[in-house]
């Protein structure tokens, strides 16, 4: 149908999806989540002054912006592919890096992510030098 007509299934899946999220206490995860990137993106922006700017969280997404005098478009992509070797999904736009776990994210998995990305700007630092 058309957009303004709904769609019952997509409507049946969010309903359900907001009974999962309400039965199971997920605010209490996100809390935990929110707490743990705070935590760590402050850590990296510590770690790397001159590389980490504008570090910031905001809910369970944290951001921050890789200075570089290259190209950013190709230092993100080149991050992020060896980062995605790892097992880590970065979302980069331009310059800046987007870190969105999910909210079942452990604090294994979000240690993960920053441990490859602080590897990953060291790589790079390294590179620039």
């Amino acid at each position: 149908g058309h957009t303004m007509t709904g769609n019952p299934a997509g409507a049946a899946a969010a309903l359900k999806s907001v009974e999962l999220f309400e039965s199971e206490n997920r605010m209490n995860d996100i809390q935990i989540l929110e707490f743990q990137l705070k935590k760590r993106i402050r850590s990296l922006s510590l770690d790397f002054p001159d590389l980490v700017l504008n570090a910031r969280t905001l809910g369970t997404i944290s951001a921050f912006e890789l200075h570089s005098k290259e190209d950013s478009a190709v230092i993100a992509k080149r991050i992020s592919l060896s980062a995605l070797k790892k097992g880590v999904i970065l979302r980069p736009l331009g310059n800046t890096f987007y870190i969105c776990p999910p909210y079942i994210s452990t604090r294994d998995s979000v240690q993960l992510i920053f441990d490859v990305l602080s590897e990953e700007i060291q790589n790079y630092k390294r590179n620039i030098i």
